[in-house]
């Protein structure tokens, strides 16, 4: 991994300070571009690269095309959610890598939340499934607290023998205690066969807000997304063994602070691998009070 000459550390600590602040800055890259190496055991397969957003003001922001899509970035499964929909609105990437020698690389990266998806593939009735991968550059050490542009991950898969049919399952889960009423009597789930609309069903109370499609080709990918988000509500899409889950969490509009992002690392959720986190900030910040102290001391 490359890190940041010592000259660059100053200047990167007191942006951090000066975010604690309040104020807005640019964080400062070494000279060459960034990059994301990523181990993968299946050889040429294909993988999409797409920025999704970036860190305004300790917040994690779905920018530019994926800036419509109600997606709460904070959530483990945001990544999951996030690449259902890129599949089905067959969104264009920024970069395409194919896996070769057992790794993949993407080069010339910005400042910026990324989310890597890849092709699913058959070899001998097996089925390889990367997990979709939410990661941003630049990344903390969790040791030093220095910035690194270069970044290294290892693969997150998911590897399973192909019965004859396949049965997929959708349930409806809501999270808005106290809203109900805001509820509407029903929502659409759309299952995508290789990324297209196969069918479309309604759920509700009627049927329990489930359905189950069943005796499907398990040589496609078979996904379910909800087909439009209701107002007010953030979706989170989970595949539990074949039972996709679409839950809905009811925002009522309250600010409540940012939680502090987890320790970095890439589970098979597809959580964010976040990067400068707030504690790390906060740690820079007091290392620049201690400086400033011991100088006045002198």
């Amino acid at each position: 991994m490359r890190r940041m000459p010592k000259i660059k550390h100053f200047i990167t600590a007191l942006a951090a300070f000066l975010m604690l602040l309040g104020v807005t800055v640019t964080a400062y890259g070494d000279a060459a571009s960034p990059s994301f190496t990523y181990s993968y055991p299946v050889d040429g397969v294909r993988f999409r690269l797409y920025q999704v957003g970036e860190i305004q003001q300790d917040a994690y922001v779905l920018t530019g095309e994926f800036a419509g899509y109600d997606v709460n970035l904070e959530d483990k499964a945001a990544g999951e959610t996030l690449a259902a929909y890129v599949e089905r609105d067959q969104l264009q990437p920024v970069a395409e890598a194919v896996s070769q020698d057992g790794m993949l690389k993407f080069e010339d990266l910005q400042q910026k939340i990324y989310l890597m998806t890849g092709e699913t593939t058959i070899e001998d009735r097996v089925k390889w499934i990367p997990s979709a991968v939410l990661f941003s550059v630049p990344q903390a050490d969790t040791e030093t607290g220095e910035l690194i542009w270069d970044i290294t991950a290892g693969g997150k898969y998911t590897r399973e023998e192909l019965p004859p049919l396949v049965d997929i399952s959708v349930e409806k889960i809501w999270k808005d205690t106290g809203y109900e009423k805001k509820r509407p009597a029903s929502i659409k789930a759309q299952l995508l066969k290789d990324g297209q609309v196969y069918d479309t069903v309604e759920l509700g109370k009627t049927n329990n807000w489930k359905h189950t499609w069943e005796k499907l080709d398990p040589e496609f990918t078979w996904t379910v997304v909800e087909e439009k988000v209701p107002d007010h509500y953030k979706v989170t899409i989970r595949n539990e063994k074949g039972v996709f889950v679409l839950e809905n969490v009811y925002e009522n509009g309250q600010t409540t602070p940012t939680p502090t992002p987890p320790n970095p690392n890439i589970p098979n959720t597809g959580q964010l691998w976040w990067p400068v986190g707030i504690l790390a900030v906060v740690g820079i910040g007091l290392i620049l009070v201690g400086l400033i102290r011991r100088k006045r001391s002198e």
